[in-house]
């Protein structure tokens, strides 16, 4: 509130007879030009406004304080209620020649020029001193400062908000203060939450070199590679072993196909299982299929005529296919120039007329290699 001051003339007198003072007289104030009712104040706070009218005291006297850059008009009546004397455009009073003090204003000399008289003027930036070795906006013109109370810690209160967010945070930790930093940041597209473990912990950076210890990666939503190569789901228990020359005990392998496989004694280890093929069974005419690793068993209660066609070269090398028969029959195998038996190509193979006559092919670029027969007629 604008500082008040105290009417010219505190002690009113009529202009009656003898000059003398108006005790119990009534002042009335009014805003100049008008009969609109203008408060006065008790004392310079401008707390308190007086009655108004004023009504003077025995001596004549009252304490009448005025509002700085506005007008009055006074009408005083004795104790009678007759009007003495009518005063308009009383001015407020002024405070060093300033009859309107606004907020920001000091009582200083001229921003420019030679030295003059104080009298109060709008502040400028000069007439606030640079506190040396502390940071510091500029005050032109401040009016208010501003906490913003989210930037305190305070219990239960977010240090920033998903509207009101900080791009970064740098913390420089027990490094160098001035010169060194860490930034956290990130390039989100959306509301994201990164929750951090409930733990005195270490993270791990994806260009760090670290050891990680009691952690469990599921393959089912994770992909698992090892020196560039992935690593696929498995059934059963055990550890996965990966090494230039590893030492495997007591493995099950349920079938190998299309592979070399050595069975060997391990120190420590043992023996690998006998290497099994699936049975076929043959009890009819028809085609032994030429790309799997099979064994198969001819138990027609006659003669069976079988065809075996070519092997895909490469892509079938290696194939191994044994053909036995259980049934005492002739039973011919045509495989129409593709039996290479060492001395030549045929195109049949027919068994004795005894159970166990058999027959062991290995392809090898479209054509059967015959590795092993027993009582086998070619022809």
């Amino acid at each position: 509130m604008a500082a008040k001051l105290p009417i010219p003339n505190l002690t009113f007198s009529p202009l009656g007879t003898g000059g003398l003072a108006v005790p119990g007289g009534v002042l009335y104030s009014y805003v100049a030009g008008s009969l609109t009712p203008q408060n006065t104040f008790t004392d310079e706070t401008g707390v308190s406004a007086n009655t108004n009218p004023v009504i003077l005291d025995s001596t004549g006297n009252a304490n009448v304080w005025l509002t700085p850059g506005v007008s009055y008009r006074f009408d005083l009546y004795d104790s009678s209620g007759v009007l003495l004397r009518t005063v308009d455009n009383v001015p407020g009073g002024t405070l060093a020649g300033q009859s309107s003090v606004t907020a920001n204003y000091v009582f200083a000399g001229p921003t420019s020029g030679g030295a003059a008289a104080p009298a109060f003027r709008a502040l400028v930036a000069a007439d606030v001193p640079t506190l040396t070795g502390y940071a510091m906006a500029a005050l032109d013109n401040l009016a208010s400062v501003n906490v913003n109370t989210s930037l305190l810690a305070q219990t239960g209160v977010d240090l920033g908000s998903t509207v009101k967010s900080f791009r970064s945070v740098f913390l420089w930790g027990s490094g160098t203060f001035g010169s060194t930093s860490i930034q956290l940041t990130g390039t989100p597209t959306g509301a994201r939450v990164l929750t951090l473990p409930n733990a005195t912990d270490t993270l791990v950076g994806r260009n760090t070199t670290d050891t990680l210890t009691n952690k469990t990666i599921d393959t089912a939503s994770n992909t698992l590679d090892i020196a560039g190569v992935a690593v696929t789901a498995n059934t059963g228990t055990g550890a996965m072993v990966r090494t230039t020359s590893p030492t495997i005990v007591t493995p099950t392998i349920a079938s190998f196909a299309n592979a070399t496989h050595t069975h060997q004694s391990v120190a420590g280890g043992g023996l690998l299982p006998p290497l099994k093929y699936p049975v076929n069974i043959l009890s009819i005419d028809g085609a032994i299929d030429p790309h799997t690793a099979a064994f198969y068993v001819i138990t027609k209660g006659s003669a069976a005529a079988l065809t075996l066609a070519a092997p895909t070269a490469t892509t079938d090398d290696g194939l191994q296919i044994v053909i036995t028969s259980n049934s005492a029959f002739a039973h011919v195998i045509t495989a129409t120039g593709l039996l290479q038996t060492g001395a030549a190509t045929v195109n049949t193979a027919t068994t004795s007329v005894f159970a166990g006559a058999s027959l062991t092919l290995i392809a090898y670029q479209g054509k059967w290699n015959v590795v092993s027969q027993n009582t086998i007629t070619f022809a």
